[in-house]
């Protein structure tokens, strides 16, 4: 790798401009933020823009003096004492310190006047990059300088604050109740049932075989599917407790999908390879334990177990043939790439 430094004046003064941070905030694909917090930043906006976030006197002035570039607002007065008599305040009076005066925001519930954040809570879409985000405003209200002065303190206060507070997860995170663990059951068997009904419609009972073309029938199997893993996102995963993982996965947005924690909690689903189930790799069916020409959800690939339970063996080989698409990909990827380093 060559590095090129330029030499004249000029060119130093372009360079400099070009790659300034604070000068390129602002995609021109779409005029929306190019950058935002992530993960732990991320992470630590949302838990700190709860109702129940309490930050004692010493976590405060800590978060408050890492900020490099000053606070926006005067100290604001505590909401009450602690057990020990000392003054404590919420963690949207912590975030409101870091958010610049001029700032206005109303959205959905989501409400900051004058800088201060009165209610809601900070997710990825107002804390991660796009358009509309709190980066984007700023740069459009206060121009690049200060929005670049105002993301490096929320980021510093942001990380302070979660080293203070802690954040980690464990097998009592995806421990769920009993309730929702029977509505999860509930909708694999309703999609084993819908599949099963439409594969009797199918297939021939003499020859055993599909009467349609197979990829009518797996586009229809697909699409049962499809229904079974929205209908969960819909009901299910709502419903809930609060958890690290949920507050991390689907509530934060800083890692992770809701799919992440169904596959944790429900159900692993449908395993595919080339964009499709499992196909057979022996005559008529995909393993010895299954019969020929059986097009049922287990033997293509369907896994209805979720980690927390485990997978049978069955179960776990399909579920290693869909992972490995992705390890092949990636080892092609170096292989091609390798070569042409050595010949270079």
């Amino acid at each position: 790798m060559n590095t090129h430094a330029p030499q004249l004046q000029a060119t130093i003064a372009e360079v400099k401009w070009l790659c300034a941070v604070s000068n390129n905030f602002l995609s021109p694909k779409n005029s929306g933020a190019t950058i935002g917090l992530v993960q732990d930043a991320l992470l630590a906006g949302y838990l700190l823009s709860l109702d129940d976030t309490r930050v004692d006197r010493d976590i405060f002035f800590d978060c408050v003096m890492a900020m490099k570039h000053g606070w926006s607002h005067d100290i604001p007065v505590p909401i009450g004492k602690d057990a020990d008599n000392r003054p404590i305040w919420t963690g949207k009076q912590l975030i409101s310190m870091a958010i610049p005066r001029e700032l206005n925001i109303e959205r959905k519930d989501v409400r900051i006047y004058n800088g201060e954040l009165v209610s809601g809570h900070l997710t990825k879409n107002l804390l991660g990059n796009g358009t509309g985000t709190l980066l984007h405003i700023a740069v459009q209200q206060l121009g690049e300088d200060r929005a670049r002065d105002f993301l490096d303190n929320l980021h510093d206060l942001n990380i302070c604050w979660l080293k203070h507070r802690g954040f980690t997860f464990s097998l009592r995170d995806i421990t769920i109740p009993e309730r929702q663990k029977q509505e999860f059951h509930s909708i694999v068997n309703e999609a084993q049932v819908k599949v099963e009904e439409y594969l009797e419609r199918v297939i021939d009972p003499e020859t055993k075989k599909l009467t349609v073309e197979d990829d009518i029938a797996e586009t229809k199997i697909n699409q049962i599917l499809n229904q079974t893993i929205s209908r969960a996102g819909k009901e299910v995963l709502p419903s809930l407790p609060r958890s690290n993982l949920a507050d991390m996965a689907t509530r934060g947005g800083s890692k992770g999908k809701p799919s992440n924690i169904t596959q944790m909690v429900g159900y692993v689903g449908q395993q595919n390879v080339r964009g499709g189930r499992i196909p057979c790799g022996m005559k008529d069916r995909t393993l010895p334990h299954f019969k020929r020409n059986d097009y049922g959800l287990k033997s293509r690939g369907w896994v209805k177990h979720c980690y927390e339970e485990g997978l049978d063996p069955q179960e776990f080989f399909m579920h290693a043939a869909g992972g490995r698409e992705g390890i092949v990909d990636t080892a092609i990827k170096y292989e091609i790439w390798f070569p042409f380093c050595f010949i270079f």
